[in-house]
């Protein structure tokens, strides 16, 4: 008997399994690239409303600073409230647009608990000039300055205290590479004033002034003095040696018992400027009859602001310092911006130029 073998034919059904697997990698790597494109879209997109979100708290500050300069904020602090309704515009950046980026809560605090410079904004170009005067509190309405305390870093918060090793405490030797240091040494000028009418020359006295630089070390000095320790002239702008210990700030020290030196006061100016390099800075006080503690609150020094600006889905907050605008001191006497020019004029005494020429020969030489 003859036998029939049949032979199965199976390249069709490879076919369909190849074709199967390449289409679903085709699809899965369609997939992950779609899901890719979104992803990048919407970071794209939260980058662009989160710009917009900082933006539009920026603009709550920018508004609270041109209140604040109007006398239209009567309250001392808002800390507790975020209603922006009568804000202009309700605090909407953009009127009419569809993306409508608001500020959608402003606090603030015009007698804040500390003053504070950060961003490396004490600088060895310029100085920084701010009043000291406690806040008042309960039955205490004339309270007097117990402490300041200064803390600092370097710029950005630099806290590098790599100084060199120091075998002795007994002479103050600046290194040779203070240029370099992390932590700046800080000039720290201490004006105490009348405590009523206005600052004048002749009420100042020798003892009313006093001129600190603060030195950072790691192995020597102190955190503290005596306000009488540098009222004297021979005490006037003697280098200090500062413990400093690399914790939050790099550095702090505190001049106490300024209400029982020279009858206190309730009113000083202080002004601060880093030395070789820029700092961040941060000042604290107590005060008799201060807030718990003791802690005093600076009247008219810089105004706390704590904004929040919103875009869409996306929420900003941001919380600075400003500067109080109605209280503004100037470093000089003099001071412009595109320099100052300075004619003299001298003519024979018994012929002097009039007047209008002079004026017109001196603004000839300036121009």
């Amino acid at each position: 008997m003859d036998k029939k073998f049949t032979t199965h034919r199976q390249q069709g059904f490879v076919s369909i399994i190849t074709v199967s697997i390449i289409m679903i990698i085709a699809t899965l790597v369609v997939i992950g690239f779609s899901q890719l494109m979104q992803r990048e879209q919407r970071q794209s997109l939260d980058r662009q409303l989160n710009s917009q979100a900082l933006y539009a708290a920026e603009t709550g500050v920018n508004d609270l600073y041109d209140r604040l300069q109007k006398g239209e904020l009567t309250e001392e602090e808002k800390l507790d409230d975020c209603s922006v309704v009568d804000w202009p515009n309700g605090g909407i950046v953009n009127p009419g647009s569809s993306n409508q980026a608001a500020y959608t809560c402003v606090l603030y605090d015009q007698t804040p608990p500390y003053v504070e410079f950060n961003n490396g904004s004490v600088t060895t170009q310029q100085s920084r000039i701010f009043p000291v005067q406690p806040k008042a509190s309960g039955n205490n309405t004339n309270p007097q300055v117990r402490s300041l305390k200064f803390l600092w870093s370097g710029a950005a918060g630099n806290t590098d205290l790599t100084l060199p090793s120091t075998t002795t405490c007994s002479a103050l030797v600046l290194p040779e590479n203070a240029a370099s240091l992390g932590v700046p040494i800080l000039r720290v000028d201490i004006i105490k004033v009348p405590t009523i009418g206005v600052v004048s020359l002749n009420a100042l006295t020798e003892t009313d002034t006093s001129t600190l630089f603060l030195y950072p070390k790691t192995g020597c000095g102190s955190n503290s003095s005596s306000y009488a320790d540098h009222a004297s002239t021979e005490d006037k702008g003697k280098m200090i040696e500062v413990r400093c210990q690399n914790l939050g700030y790099a550095c702090e020290y505190e001049i106490n018992s300024m209400n029982v030196t020279n009858g206190g006061s309730d009113r000083y100016f202080v002004r601060i400027k880093s030395i070789y390099n820029d700092a961040d800075v941060r000042v604290e006080g107590q005060s008799t009859g201060g807030g718990a503690g003791g802690v005093m609150e600076f009247v008219g020094a810089q105004v706390s602001a704590d904004v929040t600006g919103k875009s869409n889905d996306v929420l900003r907050r941001i919380k600075v310092q400003i500067g109080n605008p109605n209280y503004p001191i100037p470093e000089f006497v003099v001071q412009g911006l595109g320099g100052i020019c300075k004619g003299i004029e001298i003519s024979p005494s018994n012929d002097p130029l009039p007047a209008p020429q002079a004026t017109a020969a001196i603004n000839s030489l300036c121009q």
